[in-house]
């Protein structure tokens, strides 16, 4: 029990972070007048909409009729990773390293964009575009590649 309090607790503190920084960055952008507005009205949505769903998904599984129901979940997955393990463990690097590459092309879209916005670089709107093209195609492949192993190896 101790496990699934703390997981739905790191859930709960999570959307509350996602939130916060999305109201920071929403104040910012209403509160001033920069080149930055623009920028800061997408992290706004970007926090704000994901820790408005995270903080659903919290509520609605503590509600006693699905708490139930989530501890079964629970239970299930444990099981299941116990079983993988060694699986895990094999793709674990790739996981991270796919991770650390979304995150570095996302974030240097946002420096860029930065960037461009105070004028510092020329032709930053290309390299945003370009970043963003490519960010879509590692997202779109990764789903694409899961979906067919999931195929190949369960027959769904």
């Amino acid at each position: 029990m101790k496990g699934e309090r703390s997981m739905k607790r790191s859930n709960l503190t999570a959307a509350l972070c996602y939130l916060l920084v999305g109201g920071v960055c929403l104040a910012l952008g209403v509160l001033t007048e920069t080149k930055l507005d623009g920028i800061l009205f997408g992290l706004a949505g970007a926090g704000i909409c994901p820790g408005v769903l995270m903080l659903g998904q919290c509520i609605y599984r503590r509600t006693p009729e699905h708490a139930q129901q989530y501890a079964e979940k629970q239970a299930q997955e444990r099981i299941e990773q116990k079983d993988e393990l060694k699986e895990m463990l094999r793709g674990k690097a790739a996981r991270y390293l796919y991770g650390l590459q979304v995150k570095v092309v996302a974030l240097s879209m946002l420096v860029f964009s930065v960037l461009g916005s105070l004028e510092l670089v020329e032709g930053s709107r290309t390299v945003v575009l370009y970043l963003g093209g490519f960010l879509a195609l590692q997202l779109i492949a990764g789903v694409v590649i899961f979906n067919r192993l999931l195929r190949k190896y369960t027959g769904e």
